[in-house]
């Protein structure tokens, strides 16, 4: 109906505001709030085993330090990472990472994603799933210096909201989402100007003992997020 021009003018007489006294919100703001409101999808509230990924490797020459080149990445991350994160499909998102905001990425073969920055620190940054998502977990990005260099990861802990969503990302899936966290180092390897070798990768399924450490620590990211907003 929208696509058919079925929608009133700005000037029009509007009975939302007339008679029942109510200003209209525009979709996409309507949309950041509920997003922002969400609970986390934590990896217990998932299908199967819980995976931890990771992506790395050791960047040289750029005249960063671990901290300096954490800060880049945070300023930049949306423009580092066009193939996982998608800016347009939350209007008005933040481009820069900071603690409490949500962001919106773009999973391969599953749509939107929308993340909540859980934790900012000096040497690392952590994202939590939202509710309503094809993936419950987390995503950790951190440096580190190594010899002459600073060591880039990423860190993922997930599992599948659903049974659709667990066949899916043992196939197709999960190769083209290791291709997208790849890509953003290998963006940000650029963009600093640095030297490096290739992307490294590894991929391990969890003993539940392990997962449990993983679940504790997430909940402990909300709780203490949650403490820091309220203090403010």
């Amino acid at each position: 109906m929208l696509i058919e021009g079925n929608v009133l003018p700005a000037d029009a007489d509007n009975a939302l505001t007339r008679v029942f006294d109510i200003t209209p919100m525009p979709l996409e703001n309507g949309l950041r709030l509920l997003a922002d409101v969400q609970p986390e999808l934590l990896p217990d509230r998932g299908i199967g085993p819980l995976t931890r990924k990771r992506y790395w490797t050791d960047i040289r020459d750029t005249g960063l330090d671990a901290e300096r080149l954490l800060d880049h990445v945070r300023a930049r991350f949306s423009l580092l990472a066009p193939e996982i994160m998608s800016p347009a499909a939350e209007l008005g998102a933040p481009a820069s990472i900071e603690e409490g905001v949500t962001l919106t990425l773009s999973i391969p073969l599953r749509g939107h994603l929308q993340v909540r920055v859980a934790e900012v620190d000096d040497r690392r940054f952590t994202l939590l799933t939202l509710g309503g998502h094809a993936l419950a977990g987390a995503v950790r990005i951190q440096t580190e210096p190594v010899g002459d260099g600073v060591r880039f990861e990423v860190q993922t802990y997930e599992r599948a909201a659903s049974i659709p969503d667990l066949v899916l990302m043992r196939t197709l899936g999960g190769s083209l989402q290791d291709r997208a966290w790849a890509h953003l180092i290998e963006n940000v390897v650029r963009d600093t100007g640095g030297n490096a070798g290739d992307v490294q990768q590894a991929s391990e399924s969890l003993a539940a003992s392990e997962a449990a450490v993983v679940q504790r620590w997430a909940e402990e990211l909300v709780v203490l997020r949650k403490q820091r907003e309220i203090d403010r």
